[in-house]
């Protein structure tokens, strides 16, 4: 158990740096400086690895017999897997996805669903494997993801790209939800 709270307090520390070092060098640089996304990537796999950690070892076990449980996790996870990569091929660039290039406001694909479909994804992945281990823990960090990657988004990353981009961006939030959903245009109202 010693391990899981020596992992927390560094992910909480390192989230807190992440987030402070991504808030200036946008200010700063306007752009992500190369170090700053190499934490952003530890962030995440570090908080993938704990929940995962949390998970497998059904730390708060929810039910003894939760089969239900498991097969709605692996949906979840693999719902969340096929979301996220299709976020990470419409970016067709690994620097435009990790920040590191704002040279184009990616509009397409799922892209017109959602503005944030890696992070759904990502989410998704969380709750499914905190669902299949069963662990009351590890879906507790699976909600917190998404408190602190809903933060993130709305105090950071729109302010960000409403910046670098204008009234391009306001009109594609005007038309695409943050999170999952149908766009709103002369199909979908």
């Amino acid at each position: 158990m010693w391990i899981f709270f020596l992992s927390l307090a560094v992910l909480v520390i390192l989230t807190i740096f992440t987030l402070w070092k991504v808030t200036r060098d946008f200010k700063l640089d306007e752009k992500l400086l190369p170090w700053t996304a190499v934490y952003v990537w530890v962030s995440y796999t570090l908080y993938s690895l704990i929940v995962a950690y949390t998970a497998f070892r059904s730390y708060w076990l929810l039910l003894e017999d939760g089969i239900w449980l498991v097969v709605i996790g692996v949906i979840l996870i693999v719902t969340g897997l096929l979301i996220g990569i299709a976020g990470v091929i419409e970016f067709r660039s690994f620097k435009r996805m990790s920040g590191l290039a704002a040279d184009k406001l990616v509009e397409s694909g799922i892209y017109r669903w959602s503005r944030n479909p890696q992070n759904v994804g990502w989410g998704l992945v969380l709750i499914g494997i905190a669902l299949t281990g069963r662990s009351g823990v590890a879906l507790v960090l699976a909600f917190l993801f998404w408190l602190v990657i809903d933060f993130y988004i709305v105090n950071v990353e729109e302010k960000y790209l409403e910046m670098i981009f204008g009234d391009r961006y306001e009109s594609y939030c005007a038309t695409t939800p943050r999170y999952l959903g149908f766009p709103k245009n002369k199909y979908f109202r």
